[in-house]
């Protein structure tokens, strides 16, 4: 089943346009390091060099010329230039030498390597025309990755001036470019040549295998990613995406000897085949318990593709043993644009503007960049946008003054397209898509969200459109506004009537990345009614926000956006936040209506926890709490791992799905799993390869397999990391917490790394599950409050009763001094006595007291190594001891387990640094602490014996090492 391509591509392809020129205005690449030199050498010397960068590739051509420009504005007569093509593969140096005028002024210089020139460099071409003539032949540099290097100097053979790069700096321009690949002809055919023998010889051997009766599900893996690799390769090729090729050949060269070995073995013994295809493939639904899925009684990792229609065949992912896949649907599909040809060209223009807006907010929030500024001010502010950027005014009439519109009086029509996957091929229909899954074992997370809604409902209700902002437009109406909740009705029942019950069913995901800041004349109404409910009088209202305003119709919704959130801000805040979860749980009973099993969910990205805070955002918990498994997008940069420990901690009872993951590959895959995850449909809807790796590379594609399949063959071990406590930490999150974002997260993510870096996870606890019990539920030693301002005073008393009854509490940066509107309050129990000692060694600021039976520590706000040691010595007082200790460089947890034997023991997880494959050549060692003495360690993962007293860990890759002590 192959699927069309165009729409969703190209809209795609737009996106990384956009990214690619934003990535390029903020990143500081080689240019910038060139640049810094350049002016240090300038200042020094009174000559400043800049060298032209090399074009990205050249192909079959048989001249590579380097170009510089050089500034003097100090005299120096003549001089000499080494121009170089530095082969960053080999290290080998192509050099010219000759030589250049250092007087005043501009000049330019120039060096070539191969072809037919009749010189060779910008100074000495007359030489070299009277010794070579026309005929002169320079030979061509050899293939490879080059970078240009340029030194100037003096009389004396003094450097004036030169731009070259450290073995770390080209290393990480090899990752994120800046190196210029010379390819000829001769080599990318040999390399198809290769690739297209290597995959003969793999099959012939495998069909004899299984003749043999062997199981070859095992070396298929391989095979089954170099044959989609391949039929990849004319397009790569004919885009001259020659370092996509290289890197899939670079890769089976090293993996089919493996599996060459693999398949002769199996010929010689079929009996000594190890099975890949384990996973279980129940044609009813899955169920869950424990926080992941299960087939019966048996647990089951769920791993597969987001967005199937970019990915190239639903069998190919059946023999990589992918069982689970995300596709989409949307209104579009069933509700087409009208035919009223007079409205085509407004619609058209109005939509172009809308996905421009759309993938510019995206593309630059991928970046940490915030959107247009002017604009995002009056959104917030309430002010007119400048007359260029100024949108049409929105209606604000109803069906007739005096009635306003209802749900019931809204009249929509009946759709008339069919239920489509993705970009709306007319021969892959939602329900055909979902049986051929069930016939394969494969479960599918399916998107039914309302975005994009057609023009022709905004043209009917004008004022049904968002006034305000949301994630790259993905909530696109005012989600009250009775037209647009009949439409999400009138959808959610189409469609549902299309896939209700249906077996292959694993969740329906009702939004993406959802987020939204309403503030048009329905809102402002509505806030103000809510704001008359909960303050009854003008007075009142006043004396909460510190404001003089005469009546409720002068309060007005909004966002000052000044880090530091004012009463009225936090009051509209959680007014915003309830109105989507109410939205969301109204589609929820549209979807639950025609199917009562069905698990929902909605996919929520990491913008609450400190990353990028859009002025609009979601309540994350809230929105968890209505849903059946907790969906989320997210990769496994540092920065999402608190987002991962604060979903799972929200309902460990629940599985966590990333139903759109940013990574790919051996190590992500695993790095998600130990981190949480239960499902992930991996990230493959681009087809720029730069964004989409697990489209094109062998690499990823057989890797991310031989992830699940070692994930699924130790699930349980996995499982019990995830086993709550998971830690002696809790960390307390306050409410709201995106108002004080900037205070809470500038203390919380120094605390919670400097605690990862010790061997421990962090739990979270939110003043709702405070509230419903979990510092009594859940046995924790420690509470973390980092710059816990704000929390209300049944959280402050329920967190000092822990602590009285004897648990400890670390408070980072300000103590909650202040309550939930900003007022000031009575520490009380975290009242510092008089006569308290300083609180660890080396912080003559910290302070630690008695509190009932228990223990208070407070410390400064600092950095995570700063915090590191001060946090471990609080630990090393109160903790049992760490049964291992794994040098900090990184990431590692134990915990206790029992072997085959039944024996007690541990296990412990080590990652390889997550730019350690950028950095480091070959495997790195961990040094490792026991606390008592070993008596033998396996690698769980590879089942290879341990040497407790030689750690190390491969390059980009893990150890999870059972270990027992000695009795």
């Amino acid at each position: 089943m192959k699927t069309s391509m165009k729409t969703s591509r190209n809209v795609c392809l737009t996106a990384v346009a956009l990214l690619a020129a934003v990535s390029g205005s903020v990143r500081a690449g080689s240019g910038a390091v060139a640049s810094s030199k350049a002016d240090a050498s300038a200042a020094r010397t009174g000559i400043s060099l800049e060298v032209k960068p090399l074009a990205s590739q050249y192909y079959d051509a048989s001249q590579i010329r380097l170009d510089f420009t050089y500034q003097v504005t100090r005299p120096l007569g003549d001089g000499t230039a080494e121009a170089v093509l530095h082969n960053a593969d080999t290290g080998e140096d192509f050099a010219r030498k000759f030589s250049v005028d250092l007087g005043l002024g501009k000049h330019w210089g120039w060096a070539a390597w191969g072809g037919n020139p009749p010189w060779t460099s910008s100074k000495d071409s007359e030489l070299d025309l009277l010794l070579g003539g026309d005929a002169m032949e320079d030979p061509e540099v050899p293939d490879g990755y080059y970078i240009p290097q340029v030194t100037i100097r003096g009389q004396a053979g003094e450097v004036l001036a030169e731009q070259k790069y450290s073995v770390d700096e080209i290393k990480r321009m090899r990752v994120h470019g800046g190196l210029s690949q010379k390819i000829s002809k001769e080599t990318v055919s040999r390399i198809v040549a290769d690739m297209d023998s290597w995959l003969a010889e793999l099959t012939a051997l495998e069909s004899r295998a299984r003749a043999a009766g062997a199981d070859t599900s095992l070396p298929r893996l391989l095979m089954s990613a170099m044959r989609e690799t391949q039929r990849q390769l004319p397009e790569r090729l004919g885009a001259m995406q020659y370092n996509l090729v290289f890197e899939n050949h670079a890769y089976c060269a090293r993996q089919v000897p493996k599996a060459r070995a693999q398949l002769e073995q199996l010929i010689r013994e079929p009996t000594s085949g190890v099975p890949a295809d384990i996973f279980p493939r129940p044609k009813e639904r899955m169920s869950f318990k424990d926080g992941y899925f299960h087939a019966g009684d048996k647990p089951v990792f769920m791993l597969g593709m987001c967005m199937f229609a970019l990915w190239p065949d639903i069998e190919l992912m059946r023999e990589m043993n992918f069982n689970l896949v995300h596709i989409g649907a949307n209104p579009l599909c069933l509700f087409p644009d009208s035919e009223d040809v007079a409205g085509d060209a407004a619609r058209a223009a109005a939509k172009a503007r809308s996905q421009a807006d759309s993938l510019e907010a995206s593309a630059r929030a991928a970046v940490g960049l915030e959107a247009d500024a002017e604009r995002l001010e009056g959104l917030l502010l309430g002010k007119a946008p400048s007359p260029s950027k100024a949108p049409a005014a929105a209606s604000t009439t109803t069906t007739n003054a005096a009635a306003p519109l209802r749900i019931e009086d809204v009249v929509l029509p009946e759709p008339t397209g069919k239920l489509l996957v993705a970009d709306y091929d007319p021969e892959l229909t939602v329900r055909g898509f979902l049986d051929r899954c069930a016939e394969l074992g494969i479960k599918v997370d399916l998107g039914l969200n309302m975005h994009p809604a057609p023009e022709w409902f905004f043209e009917k209700y004008p004022d049904a459109r968002l006034q305000g902002y949301s994630n790259a437009g993905f909530i696109p109406f005012d989600i009250e506004h009775p037209a647009a909740l009949a439409f999400t009705e009138s959808f959610l029942d189409a469609a549902m009537k299309e896939v209700a019950n249906h077996p292959a069913l694993n969740s329906i995901w009702l939004a993406n990345e959802p987020c939204m800041l309403n503030i048009g004349p329905r809102s402002a109404a509505l806030f103000r009614e809510a704001m008359q409910a909960k303050y009854a009088t003008p007075e009142k209202l006043n004396a909460a926000w510190g404001t003089t305003y005469a009546d409720f119709e002068a309060v007005k919704p909004g966002w000052d956006w000044t880090g530091r959130a004012s009463p009225r801000e936090v009051d509209f805040w959680w007014f915003n936040l309830g109105r989507l979860t109410n939205y969301f749980e109204f589609m929820q009973k549209c979807v639950r209506k025609y199917d009562k099993t069905v698990n929902t969910c909605f996919k929520l990205s990491n913008l609450q926890m400190g990353w990028h805070c859009p002025p609009g955002n979601v309540d994350v918990e809230g929105v968890s709490d209505i849903s059946q498994i907790t969906g989320c997008d997210s990769g496994t940069m540092p920065f999402a791992k608190p987002y991962y420990d604060f979903l799972r901690s929200l309902s460990p009872e629940k599985p966590v799905v990333n139903l759109e993951f940013k990574g790919t590959g051996w190590l992500a895959i695993w790095r998600a799993a130990l981190w949480g995850m239960a499902g992930i449909d991996d990230w493959c809807w681009h087809g720029d390869p730069k964004f989409s790796p697990v489209m094109w590379s062998t690499a990823s594609i057989h890797t991310t397999s031989l992830a699940m399949l070692g994930i699924q063959r130790n699930i349980d071990v996995v499982m019990a990391f995830q086993k709550f406590p998971r830690s002696p930490f809790v960390v307390v999150y306050p409410d709201p917490v995106l108002p004080r974002a900037t205070q809470y997260f500038k203390a919380h993510t120094p605390a919670v790394d400097a605690i990862r870096y010790q061997g421990y996870v962090v739990d979270y606890a939110t003043e709702k599950r405070i509230a419903a019990g979990r510092l009594d539920e859940i046995e924790y030693d420690i509470v973390v409050l980092p710059a816990a301002n704000y929390i209300s005073d049944d959280t402050f008393k329920t967190v000092g009763q822990f602590v009285e009854g004897g648990g400890k509490a670390i408070v980072v940066g300000d103590p909650p001094a202040l309550g939930p509107m900003g007022a000031p309050r009575d520490l009380g129990w975290l009242k510092v006595p008089d006569g308290a000692q300083q609180g660890v060694a080396g912080c003559t600021n910290s302070v630690a007291f008695a509190c009932g039976k228990g223990t208070v520590w407070m410390l400064p706000a600092a950095d995570a190594k700063t915090l590191q040691p001060w946090i471990g010595e609080i630990a090393a007082k109160t903790l049992p001891p760490r049964p291992v200790v794994i040098d900090d460089a990184f990431e590692y947890r134990t915990i206790p387990w029992k072997n085959d034997k039944g024996e007690a023991c541990y296990v412990t997880y080590i990652l390889s640094n997550y730019y350690q494959k950028w950095t480091v050549e070959g495997d790195e060692p961990a040094h490792a602490v026991f606390a008592t003495k070993v008596k033998d360690a396996v690698d769980l993962v590879t089942g290879e014996p341990i040497a407790p007293a030689n750690i190390t860990v491969p390059r980009g890759d893990l150890r999870i090492i059972q270990w027992t002590p000695e009795k």
